[in-house]
């Protein structure tokens, strides 16, 4: 089985990944990180360098490599990476896939002191407005392609796992 995590940046898909997957004894993948592997850059210098669109495009080739494979894991996909309709039609087509769903106030909360997990939101005046706004032009991406969803706010990333692992009716 497939699972891909979903969701705005920082709702936690890298950590609940880690520990949903480590459960499951399957791999787990975070797109961000292979795409750090394969350029030897981080997010933030690939984005800088290339921009935006360049950028969705190694991500949308690294994801239809991925789900190609026979394999069973547990992904943490881009935040944004569903703004991309090839990207949500693999997903839908070939994961089980869990919308991790924060508030933006939360989700502000969790990545004021990491501007390297979302750079383009500190380059704004107000990054919460910033949040808000594209979450909410996000949400109906998450919407469509999310079979279950999970809120995060308050929640360790450990009982996150466990909702999901309950929810899909896998082995805890």
């Amino acid at each position: 089985m497939k699972i891909s995590l979903v969701g705005f940046t920082g709702v936690g898909k890298t950590q609940v990944g880690r520990i949903l997957a480590e459960s499951l004894k399957i791999p787990f993948y975070d797109l961000d990180n292979i795409l750090e592997v394969k350029t030897n850059q981080s997010v933030t210098e690939i984005l800088g360098k290339y921009g935006i669109e360049t950028f969705r495009d190694m991500e949308s080739q690294a994801l239809a490599e991925l789900l190609n494979s026979t394999e069973s894991f547990v992904i943490a996909t881009g935040g944004g990476s569903l703004k991309r309709p090839t990207n949500r039609t693999h997903l839908r087509k070939n994961t089980k896939a869990v919308w991790l769903r924060g508030q933006p106030e939360s989700i502000w909360h969790r990545i004021q002191d990491k501007p390297y997990v979302a750079p383009l939101f500190f380059t704004r005046q107000d990054p919460l407005m910033a949040i808000r706004i594209e979450m909410g032009s996000r949400e109906m991406y998450y919407q469509e392609v999310s079979d279950i969803t999970i809120d995060i706010d308050g929640k360790a990333p450990d009982i996150v796992a466990k909702e999901i692992r309950l929810a899909l009716n896998l082995p805890a």
